[in-house]
C-alpha cells in the first residue's frame, strides 16, 4: 500500500477527474482518496510539504479562502491546511514520498516514469 500511487482531491474538481481519466485510460492502478470524505492524516499532510510548498497548495480560488478573508492577511499556510484541508489545491498525485499537483499530462508522464 505505501507504494500504491494516491489520487487526493474531489469529486467536483475538474482537474482531479482529468487525472482520474488518465490513470484509467493507462490502466495504471491508484488509490482515489476523496477530500469531500475523509481528510488526510496529519503525516500524510506532512509528507506532501516535504515535495510541494504548502503556500503553492493553498487554493487561492475556493469559497473556504474568500471565508476566511486569507487574501487579507498574513498568515502561515502550513498551519491553515493543517487545520482547515477545505484549502488544499487539488488534484495532490503522490507516490511513496514523492507528491505533484495540479493536472499536467507532461508533469504527471515525469512523475510516474
Amino acid at each position: 500500500m505505501d507504494f500504491m500511487l494516491q489520487l487526493i482531491g474531489r469529486p467536483s474538481c475538474k482537474e482531479t477527474r482529468k487525472a482520474e481519466r488518465f490513470f484509467k485510460e493507462r490502466k495504471i492502478d491508484f488509490h482515489y482518496i476523496d477530500l469531500d470524505k475523509k481528510e488526510l492524516s496529519l503525516g500524510e499532510l506532512k509528507s506532501i510539504f516535504n515535495s510541494i510548498q504548502p503556500s503553492d497548495l493553498i487554493n487561492k480560488s475556493s469559497k473556504e479562502y474568500e471565508k476566511k478573508g486569507l487574501k487579507y492577511m498574513d498568515f502561515d499556510p502550513s498551519e491553515e491546511l493543517l487545520t482547515n484541508q477545505k484549502l488544499l489545491a487539488t488534484p495532490i498525485i503522490r507516490q511513496k514520498n514523492r507528491a505533484i499537483f495540479g493536472f499536467d499530462e507532461t508533469q504527471l508522464k515525469n512523475f510516474l516514469s
